[in-house]
């Protein structure tokens, strides 16, 4: 597999995790919030983590795993947040969920594009 099936890859879950990004932003209702929120888990499930690193230099191939690593524990903090989302009933407490939820978005954009510059920058 070559550099620019990752490179697609990444940037495909970037796009969706911006898209869930915009869904917060935006005050979409829960039930269609969370269809955002599940496609961003399917992409890094069932696309990413089905990357084969075996093809990768082990330096390479080490530095994505651990980014993978801090992108699933950022999903997995992001799980947690969605049912004290959807259990917040005043307009402060939304409010503050919505804006830890985003600081985690921006971490896990983060991570994203340091693959990407690892990737694009070989």
């Amino acid at each position: 597999m070559s550099t620019q099936s990752y490179i697609e890859e990444y940037r495909g879950f970037r796009e969706a995790v911006l898209g869930f990004q915009g869904r917060l932003g935006d005050r979409t209702p829960f039930p269609e919030l969370q269809s955002s929120w599940r496609r961003v888990q399917e992409i890094f499930q069932e696309q990413l983590l089905a990357l084969p690193d075996g093809e990768l230099e082990p330096e390479m191939a080490a530095k994505v795993q651990s980014f993978q690593t801090e992108i699933n524990k950022q999903l997995r903090l992001l799980s947690t947040d969605m049912p004290f989302l959807q259990a917040a009933r005043q307009a402060e407490t939304v409010a503050r969920r919505r804006e830890q939820m985003g600081d985690r978005i921006q971490l896990l954009l983060r991570y994203c594009d340091a693959v990407l510059e690892l990737f694009e920058g070989n």
